[in-house]
Protein backbone atom coordinates (compact mmCIF):
# COMPACT_ATOMS: atom_id res chain seq x y z
CA UNK A 1 0.00 0.00 0.00
CA UNK A 2 1.64 3.61 -0.81
CA UNK A 3 -1.69 5.66 -0.27
CA UNK A 4 -4.74 5.60 2.09
CA UNK A 5 -8.14 5.27 0.75
CA UNK A 6 -11.04 6.52 3.03
CA UNK A 7 -14.27 5.10 2.53
CA UNK A 8 -16.65 7.82 1.20
CA UNK A 9 -19.28 7.26 3.70
CA UNK A 10 -17.66 6.69 6.77
CA UNK A 11 -14.32 8.26 6.05
CA UNK A 12 -12.49 5.25 7.60
CA UNK A 13 -10.00 2.71 6.06
CA UNK A 14 -8.23 -0.63 6.80
CA UNK A 15 -4.43 -0.91 6.91
CA UNK A 16 -2.39 -3.79 7.42
CA UNK A 17 0.73 -4.53 10.03
CA UNK A 18 3.49 -3.54 7.87
CA UNK A 19 1.95 -0.59 6.27
CA UNK A 20 0.82 0.95 9.75
CA UNK A 21 4.41 0.52 10.51
CA UNK A 22 5.99 2.79 7.73
CA UNK A 23 4.12 5.68 9.32
CA UNK A 24 5.50 8.42 11.14
CA UNK A 25 6.18 7.04 14.90
CA UNK A 26 5.09 9.83 17.23
CA UNK A 27 8.13 10.47 18.36
CA UNK A 28 9.45 11.33 14.98
CA UNK A 29 6.66 13.87 14.43
CA UNK A 30 7.84 15.93 17.24
CA UNK A 31 5.30 14.36 19.92
CA UNK A 32 6.33 12.17 22.72
CA UNK A 33 4.72 9.07 24.07
CA UNK A 34 2.39 9.58 27.26
CA UNK A 35 2.74 7.06 30.25
CA UNK A 36 -0.57 6.04 29.06
CA UNK A 37 0.97 4.74 25.79
CA UNK A 38 4.21 4.29 26.08
CA UNK A 39 4.81 2.03 22.83
CA UNK A 40 4.37 2.82 19.07
CA UNK A 41 1.25 1.39 17.93
CA UNK A 42 2.79 -1.11 15.51
CA UNK A 43 5.08 -2.48 18.35
CA UNK A 44 2.04 -3.03 20.89
CA UNK A 45 0.68 -4.78 18.03
CA UNK A 46 3.98 -7.33 17.33
CA UNK A 47 3.93 -7.79 21.38
CA UNK A 48 0.40 -9.08 21.82
CA UNK A 49 1.37 -11.37 18.90
CA UNK A 50 5.02 -12.21 20.81
CA UNK A 51 3.34 -13.03 23.84
CA UNK A 52 0.16 -14.64 21.93
CA UNK A 53 2.56 -17.15 20.30
CA UNK A 54 4.67 -17.36 23.80
CA UNK A 55 1.79 -18.41 26.11
CA UNK A 56 -1.01 -20.36 23.51
CA UNK A 57 0.60 -23.69 21.35
CA UNK A 58 -3.00 -24.82 20.53
CA UNK A 59 -4.27 -21.61 18.98
CA UNK A 60 -2.79 -19.27 16.16
CA UNK A 61 -2.85 -15.05 16.77
CA UNK A 62 -4.05 -13.53 13.43
CA UNK A 63 -4.27 -9.83 13.15
CA UNK A 64 -7.11 -8.52 11.08
CA UNK A 65 -7.08 -5.58 9.13
CA UNK A 66 -6.44 -2.17 11.19
CA UNK A 67 -9.04 0.01 11.15
CA UNK A 68 -8.31 3.68 11.02
CA UNK A 69 -10.45 7.09 10.70
CA UNK A 70 -9.40 9.68 8.44
CA UNK A 71 -10.30 12.51 11.07
CA UNK A 72 -7.00 10.54 13.04
CA UNK A 73 -4.72 10.46 10.25
CA UNK A 74 -2.50 13.48 10.17
CA UNK A 75 -0.54 14.30 6.79
CA UNK A 76 3.43 15.83 8.13
CA UNK A 77 5.37 18.19 6.01
CA UNK A 78 3.37 17.11 2.82
CA UNK A 79 1.28 19.71 0.80
CA UNK A 80 0.15 17.89 -2.24
CA UNK A 81 -2.83 16.01 -2.84
CA UNK A 82 -4.66 14.92 -0.04
CA UNK A 83 -5.39 11.47 -1.97
CA UNK A 84 -1.77 11.11 -3.06
CA UNK A 85 -0.06 11.81 -0.06
CA UNK A 86 2.89 8.44 1.23
CA UNK A 87 1.83 6.52 3.74
CA UNK A 88 4.85 7.22 5.37
CA UNK A 89 3.99 10.93 5.37
CA UNK A 90 1.27 9.86 7.55
CA UNK A 91 0.69 10.20 11.56
CA UNK A 92 -1.93 7.23 12.49
CA UNK A 93 -3.57 8.91 15.91
CA UNK A 94 -6.23 6.20 16.15
CA UNK A 95 -6.69 2.48 15.37
CA UNK A 96 -8.76 -0.57 16.51
CA UNK A 97 -7.50 -3.97 15.63
CA UNK A 98 -8.45 -7.51 16.56
CA UNK A 99 -5.85 -10.70 17.16
CA UNK A 100 -8.22 -13.34 16.51
CA UNK A 101 -7.25 -17.12 17.31
CA UNK A 102 -7.32 -19.99 14.71
CA UNK A 103 -8.80 -22.93 16.24
CA UNK A 104 -11.18 -21.44 18.95
CA UNK A 105 -14.23 -22.31 16.88
CA UNK A 106 -17.48 -21.80 18.93
CA UNK A 107 -21.23 -22.42 17.81
CA UNK A 108 -20.76 -24.06 14.44
CA UNK A 109 -23.35 -23.63 12.10
CA UNK A 110 -25.10 -20.97 14.49
CA UNK A 111 -25.55 -17.74 12.35
CA UNK A 112 -25.73 -15.27 14.79
CA UNK A 113 -23.51 -17.23 17.19
CA UNK A 114 -20.29 -18.77 15.15
CA UNK A 115 -17.18 -17.44 15.96
CA UNK A 116 -13.64 -17.65 17.48
CA UNK A 117 -11.92 -15.92 20.58
CA UNK A 118 -10.43 -12.70 19.70
CA UNK A 119 -8.31 -9.84 21.46
CA UNK A 120 -9.49 -6.30 20.81
CA UNK A 121 -6.91 -3.32 21.08
CA UNK A 122 -7.87 0.43 20.44
CA UNK A 123 -5.26 2.10 20.07
CA UNK A 124 -5.95 6.28 19.99
CA UNK A 125 -3.48 9.27 21.51
CA UNK A 126 -5.21 9.36 25.16
CA UNK A 127 -3.71 5.77 25.63
CA UNK A 128 -4.68 1.65 24.93
CA UNK A 129 -7.77 -0.58 25.92
CA UNK A 130 -7.78 -3.99 25.39
CA UNK A 131 -9.92 -7.00 25.96
CA UNK A 132 -10.65 -10.54 25.64
CA UNK A 133 -13.82 -11.96 24.24
CA UNK A 134 -16.19 -13.75 21.43
CA UNK A 135 -15.88 -12.53 18.28
CA UNK A 136 -19.14 -12.89 15.92
CA UNK A 137 -17.90 -14.13 12.73
CA UNK A 138 -20.75 -12.88 10.55
CA UNK A 139 -20.90 -9.46 11.55
CA UNK A 140 -17.74 -9.18 13.51
CA UNK A 141 -19.48 -7.92 16.52
CA UNK A 142 -16.37 -8.65 19.48
CA UNK A 143 -18.52 -9.66 22.59
CA UNK A 144 -16.75 -9.07 25.96
CA UNK A 145 -17.98 -10.52 29.29
CA UNK A 146 -16.76 -10.40 32.96
CA UNK A 147 -13.61 -8.82 33.82
CA UNK A 148 -12.03 -9.20 30.42
CA UNK A 149 -10.66 -5.62 29.57
CA UNK A 150 -8.55 -2.97 30.88
CA UNK A 151 -8.27 0.79 29.73
CA UNK A 152 -5.12 2.61 30.48
CA UNK A 153 -6.70 6.04 30.49
CA UNK A 154 -10.16 7.72 31.63
CA UNK A 155 -11.72 6.60 34.90
CA UNK A 156 -13.60 3.62 36.68
CA UNK A 157 -12.51 0.15 37.64
CA UNK A 158 -11.10 -0.85 34.36
CA UNK A 159 -8.12 2.08 34.37
CA UNK A 160 -4.98 0.45 35.10
CA UNK A 161 -1.18 1.35 33.98
CA UNK A 162 0.20 -0.06 31.11
CA UNK A 163 2.51 -2.34 32.50
CA UNK A 164 -0.67 -4.03 34.60
CA UNK A 165 -2.63 -3.88 31.59
CA UNK A 166 0.06 -6.28 29.83
CA UNK A 167 -0.14 -8.83 32.68
CA UNK A 168 -3.66 -8.60 32.87
CA UNK A 169 -3.52 -9.58 28.74
CA UNK A 170 -1.03 -12.42 29.75
CA UNK A 171 -3.18 -13.84 32.39
CA UNK A 172 -6.18 -13.90 29.42
CA UNK A 173 -3.62 -15.68 27.89
CA UNK A 174 -2.46 -18.47 30.41
CA UNK A 175 -6.63 -18.78 31.03
CA UNK A 176 -7.42 -19.11 27.28
CA UNK A 177 -9.50 -21.82 27.70
CA UNK A 178 -11.48 -21.24 31.16
CA UNK A 179 -12.73 -17.71 29.84
CA UNK A 180 -13.49 -19.01 26.20
CA UNK A 181 -15.82 -21.78 28.05
CA UNK A 182 -17.34 -18.79 30.26
CA UNK A 183 -18.08 -16.80 26.93
CA UNK A 184 -19.41 -19.85 26.20
CA UNK A 185 -22.12 -20.39 28.89
CA UNK A 186 -22.89 -16.29 28.67
CA UNK A 187 -23.62 -16.42 25.15
CA UNK A 188 -25.26 -20.00 25.78
CA UNK A 189 -27.79 -18.51 28.90
CA UNK A 190 -28.38 -15.69 26.03
CA UNK A 191 -29.13 -17.20 23.76
CA UNK A 192 -32.04 -19.64 25.42
CA UNK A 193 -33.64 -16.47 27.80
CA UNK A 194 -36.84 -15.71 25.28
CA UNK A 195 -37.61 -11.63 26.21
CA UNK A 196 -41.17 -10.31 26.17
CA UNK A 197 -42.30 -7.66 24.28
CA UNK A 198 -42.68 -5.39 27.88
CA UNK A 199 -39.00 -6.82 28.75
CA UNK A 200 -37.53 -5.59 25.12
CA UNK A 201 -38.78 -2.13 25.52
CA UNK A 202 -37.84 -1.77 29.24
CA UNK A 203 -34.19 -2.34 28.59
CA UNK A 204 -33.99 0.09 25.43
CA UNK A 205 -35.45 2.43 27.97
CA UNK A 206 -32.86 2.11 30.59
CA UNK A 207 -30.16 2.49 27.84
CA UNK A 208 -31.85 5.18 26.36
CA UNK A 209 -32.53 7.20 29.61
CA UNK A 210 -29.08 6.36 30.82
CA UNK A 211 -27.66 8.09 27.65
CA UNK A 212 -29.90 11.12 27.73
CA UNK A 213 -28.71 11.63 31.96
CA UNK A 214 -25.00 11.06 30.63
CA UNK A 215 -26.00 13.97 28.21
CA UNK A 216 -27.80 15.95 31.29
CA UNK A 217 -24.49 16.51 33.02
CA UNK A 218 -24.88 12.96 35.27
CA UNK A 219 -21.46 11.75 34.58
CA UNK A 220 -21.62 9.34 37.63
CA UNK A 221 -24.17 7.28 35.07
CA UNK A 222 -22.40 4.53 33.53
CA UNK A 223 -23.85 4.53 30.05
CA UNK A 224 -23.19 1.65 27.59
CA UNK A 225 -24.24 3.38 24.64
CA UNK A 226 -24.86 7.50 23.80
CA UNK A 227 -28.47 8.48 22.58
CA UNK A 228 -27.35 8.09 18.61
CA UNK A 229 -26.00 4.55 19.27
CA UNK A 230 -29.59 4.02 21.08
CA UNK A 231 -31.11 5.02 17.83
CA UNK A 232 -28.91 2.56 15.65
CA UNK A 233 -29.77 -0.22 18.57
CA UNK A 234 -32.79 -0.46 18.09
CA UNK A 235 -32.89 0.43 13.71
CA UNK A 236 -30.64 -3.09 14.45
CA UNK A 237 -33.70 -4.91 15.70
CA UNK A 238 -36.41 -3.38 13.57
CA UNK A 239 -37.24 -6.20 11.25
CA UNK A 240 -37.42 -8.60 13.75
CA UNK A 241 -39.70 -6.58 15.71
CA UNK A 242 -42.39 -5.31 13.43
CA UNK A 243 -42.40 -8.57 12.19
CA UNK A 244 -43.14 -10.29 15.42
CA UNK A 245 -40.32 -12.43 15.31
CA UNK A 246 -39.19 -14.18 19.16
CA UNK A 247 -36.61 -12.51 20.35
CA UNK A 248 -33.65 -13.67 23.31
CA UNK A 249 -31.47 -11.81 25.28
CA UNK A 250 -28.93 -12.74 22.39
CA UNK A 251 -30.33 -11.10 19.77
CA UNK A 252 -30.98 -8.16 21.62
CA UNK A 253 -27.04 -8.16 22.53
CA UNK A 254 -26.38 -8.48 19.12
CA UNK A 255 -28.40 -5.45 18.00
CA UNK A 256 -26.96 -3.29 20.44
CA UNK A 257 -22.81 -4.56 19.84
CA UNK A 258 -23.40 -3.61 16.06
CA UNK A 259 -23.11 -0.22 17.02
CA UNK A 260 -20.32 -0.26 18.45
CA UNK A 261 -17.62 -0.49 15.71
CA UNK A 262 -15.30 1.45 14.69
CA UNK A 263 -15.86 2.27 11.72
CA UNK A 264 -19.02 4.56 12.99
CA UNK A 265 -18.30 4.69 16.43
CA UNK A 266 -15.48 6.70 19.00
CA UNK A 267 -12.46 4.47 19.17
CA UNK A 268 -12.13 6.44 22.45
CA UNK A 269 -14.21 4.17 24.60
CA UNK A 270 -14.98 1.12 21.94
CA UNK A 271 -13.68 -1.74 24.16
CA UNK A 272 -14.91 -0.22 27.64
CA UNK A 273 -18.08 0.20 26.10
CA UNK A 274 -18.58 -3.42 24.68
CA UNK A 275 -17.91 -4.74 27.82
CA UNK A 276 -20.54 -2.55 29.84
CA UNK A 277 -23.10 -3.47 27.72
CA UNK A 278 -22.63 -7.49 27.33
CA UNK A 279 -22.63 -7.05 31.30
CA UNK A 280 -25.29 -5.04 31.65
CA UNK A 281 -27.31 -7.26 29.81
CA UNK A 282 -26.01 -10.47 31.64
CA UNK A 283 -27.48 -8.35 35.05
CA UNK A 284 -30.56 -7.32 33.92
CA UNK A 285 -31.45 -11.06 32.81
CA UNK A 286 -30.00 -12.97 35.67
CA UNK A 287 -27.60 -15.23 33.36
CA UNK A 288 -23.96 -16.45 33.70
CA UNK A 289 -22.16 -15.16 36.87
CA UNK A 290 -19.19 -13.07 36.36
CA UNK A 291 -15.30 -15.14 35.87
Amino acid sequence: MDFLAFDAENKSATIELVDLDRTIKFEDAGGKLPASAPVHHADLIKHVMELSHKHLTTYSPQVSPIVIKQNNCKRILYTGPADQCPIEKFVIERLVVKIGFKGTKAFEGIKDSEGSMAVGISYTEKGIQMAFGHNVKICQNLNVFGPNVFSTYGSGDNRVPYEKGIQMLERWLLGFDEIAEFNRRCITTLQERVITEDERLRIFGKIYEMAILKNAGHNEIDNPLNVTECNRMVSAGFASIVENKQITAWDLTNWATSVLKPESSDMLNLLTKNNRLNNFLLEEFGTAKMN
